[in-house]
């Protein structure tokens, strides 16, 4: 990952398989067959904090509206 971030990292894999998806499947599965396994590492450990993160921050949306709601 030689100076990106995890998050710089895992969004540049993302764009990598978007651009060759719009391209063609073959294009796609291609550029997925290339991505060495350690960049997939560092992609799922990305998704899983996005998704924690999300999923947080939606619980917090989730309690505060319901707290003004019953104001």
């Amino acid at each position: 990952m030689q100076g990106n971030r995890l998050g710089d990292h895992g969004i540049n894999i993302l764009q990598k398989l978007n651009k060759a998806s719009a391209k063609s499947m073959d294009a796609f599965v291609n550029t997925a067959q290339a991505i060495p396994d350690k960049d997939y590492e560092h992609l799922l450990q990305y998704l899983a904090s996005m998704i924690a993160f999300a999923t947080s921050e939606l619980e917090m949306r989730k309690r505060q509206k319901s707290g003004k709601l019953s104001h």
